[in-house]
C-alpha cells in the first residue's frame, strides 16, 4: 500500500523517526513533547527515565491542552512540525522558554510539511542546527538551548495579533489573516435571528460567526466551541458576551435552536470528512425539534446524503464560487 493512501502516515513516520532519536539519547530527567497526536516520542523519553509532559494547543495533540505549556525547565523539548510557519515560530519560543540551558530541542516532520525549512526559524533562537535523522520522507532536526535566548516571547499574549477594529487572533488560528471566503458566504446567508435564540458556533476560530450573530441580535445566547486553545483565547477577546468552550462537539451543551459552522475538512495535509460527519450526526442530536444546522463547505464535498439521513428538511442555501451553504432542519 502506498504511504500516501494512509492519511496518518506523516504522524506515524515522523514520530517513529523522532522516537528512535530520543531512545538513543542519554538518560533524561524531564521532557516536553509538543503538538504530537501520537505518544511514541513521549514513550521513548519515558524509556530514558524522563518525567514526560505531552502538551498541545489543540485537542488531540497532547494530554495537557492549554494556551501555553506548563512546568519545566525540561531537559528535552520535541516539537511535531505544525502546518503554519508562524505557528512553528511560536512553538519554538514556547519550547525555548521551558528548556534548561543546555537542553536539547528536536523538531520533526515530513518533507511535504516543510520540515526542510525549519532551521531558518530554529537558528535565531538556538544557534547551530543539525540533522539527527532522515528517513521515510521525514527529518529530525536538533539544537541545543543557549544560556540566554535573545528576544524570547514566553507567553501566549506576546503573540497576540490585532487586526482592523481591534480584532484579536493568534498564529495557527484558522483565517488569522482576515475573514475567509467560506465564512463570508455563511455570514451573508444567516437565518433570521430572534431574542432568546440558543446558538452554537462550532469550530468558532476567532469568533467571526458568533460576533455577527450577537451584532444582529444581542439577546441571543451564543456558545463558541473550538478544539484550539489559541482560537478560544482569541474568541474570548473578540466575543466577550459569548460562552467559549475548549473541545470537540462532545463538549457542546444543547439543546440549540441553531448551529452555525465553517467546519474543518483536513487532518494535517489530508482531506477528511470526519469532523463534518460528526457535526451532522451529533449536531442533529443537539438541536431542538425545530432546530437548524447551517454550515458552509467547499461545493465538491459530498454532504447531502448525510444531511438527508439526519434531517427532514435539507436545502442548499447558497452556491457561489467554490463554496456551498447547506441547511438541515427538523432533525429526525
Amino acid at each position: 500500500m502506498r504511504r500516501t493512501s494512509n492519511p496518518d502516515w506523516r504522524n506515524t513516520a515522523s514520530s517513529t523517526l523522532a522516537a528512535e532519536v530520543v531512545a538513543a539519547l542519554a538518560e533524561l530527567e524531564s521532557a516536553l513533547v509538543i503538538g504530537d497526536p501520537t505518544s511514541m516520542v513521549a514513550d521513548a523519553a519515558a524509556g530514558r527515565g524522563a518525567n514526560t509532559t505531552r502538551w498541545g494547543h489543540r485537542v488531540g495533540e497532547g494530554e495537557d491542552v492549554s494556551g501555553w505549556p506548563r512546568g519545566g525547565p525540561y531537559d528535552l523539548a520535541a516539537i511535531r512540525m505544525p502546518k503554519a510557519k508562524d505557528e512553528l515560530e511560536l512553538l519554538l519560543h514556547a519550547a525555548a522558554g521551558c528548556l534548561k540551558a543546555g537542553g536539547r530541542l528536536l523538531v520533526y516532520g515530513a518533507k511535504d510539511e516543510g520540515i526542510g525549512s525549519a532551521p531558518k526559524l530554529i537558528a535565531p533562537l538556538f544557534g547551530t542546527v543539525q540533522t539527527e535523522s532522515v528517513g521515510g520522507r521525514c527529518r529530525v532536526w536538533s539544537a541545543i538551548r543557549p544560556e540566554a535566548v535573545e528576544g524570547l516571547r514566553g507567553a501566549l499574549e506576546a503573540w497576540r495579533l490585532v487586526g482592523v477594529g481591534g480584532w484579536t487572533t493568534y498564529p495557527g488560528v484558522f483565517s488569522a489573516d482576515g475573514l475567509d471566503g467560506g465564512t463570508a458566504l455563511l455570514l451573508d446567508h444567516l437565518p433570521s435571528l430572534s431574542a432568546g435564540l440558543r446558538v452554537l458556533d462550532f469550530g468558532c476560530g476567532a469568533g467571526w460567526v458568533a460576533a455577527r450573530v450577537l451584532a444582529g441580535c444581542g439577546e441571543a445566547s451564543v456558545d463558541l466551541l473550538d478544539i484550539d486553545a489559541f482560537a478560544i483565547a482569541a474568541a474570548q477577546a473578540n466575543v466577550p458576551a459569548g460562552r467559549c468552550v475548549l473541545g470537540g462537539i462532545d463538549r457542546a451543551c444543547g439543546p440549540y435552536d441553531l448551529i452555525l459552522s465553517n467546519p474543518p475538512y483536513h487532518v494535517g495535509k489530508e482531506q477528511s470528512l470526519g469532523v463534518i460527519g460528526d457535526l451532522i450526526d451529533r449536531g442533529a442530536a443537539l438541536l431542538g425539534p425545530e432546530g437548524e444546522l447551517r454550515f458552509v463547505v467547499q461545493r465538491r464535498l459530498p454532504v447531502e446524503r448525510a444531511l438527508e439521513q439526519r434531517f427532514r428538511e435539507v436545502q442548499r442555501v447558497a452556491d457561489e464560487g467554490v463554496f456551498r451553504v447547506w441547511s438541515g432542519s427538523r432533525p429526525r
